[in-house]
């Protein structure tokens, strides 16, 4: 919480309005293949802060993954430094590894959209 003092030295208080990105990494079965898929959960906004957190769970979950997905349930904005992130993923992974974006709100949806997102992941 932040404290303010207004010119008549009035206090304010003002809860910051960014949130922390929490990350749960869930790893599916081995699909006999030796490869699995991966769930990352977020929780925050998606930005310039959160960005490198973001990447590093990301690379840590490549390694012999088949499919991607970013469940977005608790996601209320990203920026261009999140969109860079997953256009990483992306292009690290390959053609042959399905990524997608699941439980956008229409805010989030409306901006991979307006990028063209929309057109090179999976979003739901």
């Amino acid at each position: 919480m932040s404290e303010f003092s207004t010119s008549s030295g009035e206090q304010i208080f003002m809860e910051s309005a960014a949130k922390l990105m929490e990350i749960i990494t869930n790893i599916g079965e081995n699909n006999g293949s030796g490869t699995h898929e991966v769930t990352l959960v977020l929780n925050g906004r998606f930005g310039n802060n959160s960005a490198s957190k973001v990447e590093s769970a990301v690379h840590d979950a490549m390694v012999g993954c088949h499919k991607l997905t970013f469940d977005f349930a608790g996601v209320d904005y990203i920026s261009s430094a999140g969109l860079r992130v997953l256009l990483m993923a992306k292009k690290s992974l390959g053609g042959e590894v399905e990524v997608a974006v699941i439980n956008a709100n229409d805010v989030v949806k409306e901006i991979f959209d307006i990028s063209g997102f929309s057109k090179i992941l999976q979003v739901s």
